[in-house]
């Protein structure tokens, strides 16, 4: 039960004042004996010749209906009382035959319209403390789940009789499970919602038990069967891993291996045989891997946690270097020209798969990364950015050596002049 409901029926069952309603227990409903007579400036309710100080509920007069305490009307009350002809609502001691809203007695609360309790009404009605269920006039507070109200055409979640806005989630009626947000059946909502139960999936609201296949949730794809996900089965469906209900989401990696055998490559014991990095490319090879929602490689492709990289093109220091990103066939970077510059390549040994020629084996003119610092090596072979360099430093030199040499003859030549004129 909310916290509105709790102070409801605490109001109901208290006497306080409480929004529109005041009420005691009242002793007297019969007022066919007493009379209102206008004593000076006070209305005293009569009962054969006397004032009645014991009457408590409501008499006549030529102004209408008034609440009597202690013989008197009370122009302070406002709330619930009752005659032989029902049960009415007062509003600064008199009968208030316009007022529609609710009012409380100790019997609960109860729906007013035109100044009358109308025991026929039943739906939803608002106060200071929420939107309530009414059946037959009062709030019913065991209604709880899901309601149809025809005024508002609207499936509403109930808690303790009142409409619980805060809820968001799945709730049970007789047609079946239905999404719930911000206290209302979600007719648009076609996703996964979760319950005690396990993960749904949704079509239109409701829980479309006859789904199979695959749903997202906005983080993962997951494997439903008859409805729900399948988080007891792992396997393969439609070419995708399934694992624990979750899809497994994959992209493809092409892999250079430089220096070493594939056998080397794939012996997750044989660390110690490292690779030569700098050399040429042994084979190269295309490896399904698994990624997370924003494409990182989730596990290992070899040696147990040996190389996750989190970037490509990326580099171990074990392993393999040159790791290139390819989905569906193509890579999803700046590679797809040299992917395809490989495709080119012949298949010479019948596996399906391009091998690299053997003029790949060896530098061939080509540029081989060397640590060493000897002014041979680090001149040999110099690239055409180098070649640059080198000439528009040789050019800037010459420059500089020719604005050395034309200051010092000026200066000399007005050396002479000046011993010339002495």
């Amino acid at each position: 039960m909310t916290a509105a409901a709790v102070a409801m029926a605490a109001l109901g069952a208290g006497g306080v004042k409480t929004y529109a309603s005041d009420y005691s227990v009242q002793k007297y409903v019969d007022s066919s004996d007493e009379s209102l007579i206008l004593d000076g400036d006070t209305w005293h309710c009569y009962k054969d010749g006397q004032i009645d100080y014991d009457y408590d509920g409501i008499a006549l007069n030529e102004y209408g209906w008034w609440k009597v305490n202690n013989g008197e009307v009370d122009f302070s009350y406002s709330g619930m009382v009752l005659n032989q002809y029902g049960w009415w609502y007062v509003n600064n001691g008199g009968l208030d035959g316009s007022y529609s809203g609710m009012g409380v007695n100790e019997y609960g609360w109860w729906k007013y319209d035109n100044g009358m309790v109308d025991f026929n009404y039943s739906g939803i009605a608002l106060n200071d403390y929420g939107w309530w269920k009414f059946v037959n006039g009062s709030i019913d507070f065991g209604a709880n789940g899901l309601v149809f109200d025809e005024a508002t055409n609207t499936w509403w979640y109930f808690n303790g009789g009142a409409i619980d806005f805060a809820f968001d989630g799945m709730a049970l009626n007789d047609f079946g499970w239905w999404k719930v947000n911000n206290g209302s059946v979600n007719f648009g909502f076609n996703g996964l919602c979760s319950n005690e139960y396990g993960t749904w999936k949704f079509n239109n609201g409701t829980v479309d038990f006859g789904y199979n296949g695959f749903a997202a949730d906005g983080e993962n794809t997951w494997y439903v069967v008859n409805g729900r996900v399948a988080t007891e089965y792992s396997g393969t469906v439609d070419g995708k891993e399934v694992r624990n209900g979750q899809v497994m989401d994959t992209v493809v990696i092409q892999i250079a291996h430089h220096g070493r055998t594939p056998e080397l490559a794939n012996t997750t014991g044989n660390v110690t045989a490292q690779p030569d990095l700098t050399g040429p490319v042994e084979y190269i090879e295309y490896v399904t891997v698994q990624v997370d929602k924003d494409g990182n490689i989730a596990e290992p492709v070899y040696a147990e946690n040996r190389w996750k990289p989190s970037d490509y093109p990326s580099t171990d220091d074990c392993y393999v270097i040159n790791s290139i990103v390819l989905e569906d066939g193509k890579e999803l970077k700046a590679w797809a020209a040299i992917a395809e510059y490989m495709e080119s390549f012949e298949d010479t040994d019948g596996d399906g798969i391009a091998d690299v020629p053997e003029s790949y084996r060896s530098p061939d003119g080509r540029k081989v990364v060397e640590d060493s610092k000897n002014l041979g090596d680090l001149l040999r072979n110099p690239s055409g950015y180098a070649i640059a360099i080198v000439i528009i430093f040789i050019v800037l030199l010459l420059i500089v050596v020719l604005l050395v040499v034309l200051v010092v003859k000026l200066i000399k030549h007005l050396r002479k002049k000046r011993t010339r004129k002495h």
